[in-house]
């Protein structure tokens, strides 16, 4: 799936990375990359859902990034 949004820093528990996509849509990403450990950026992934059978975030649809770019 292909999703474009602004990356955030969620401070929960030890703390997770994600996105909010233009629709309002929460993913939490799984062991982001680096380069996208930064909050305020506009970015196009690709991704697939992970497979999580027990987490301590509460917050959005985890994924893992299979491909990205960084928008502005």
């Amino acid at each position: 799936m292909q999703i474009t949004g602004k990356t955030t820093y969620q401070n929960i528990a030890v703390g997770c990375w994600g996105i909010i996509d233009a629709q309002g849509q929460k993913w939490r990403m799984v062991n982001p990359p680096a380069e996208l450990q930064h909050d305020g950026l506009q970015v196009r992934v690709e991704a697939h859902p992970a497979q999580e059978t027990v987490s301590i975030f509460m917050w959005g649809k985890p994924i893992h990034i299979t491909d990205f770019s960084i928008l502005g």
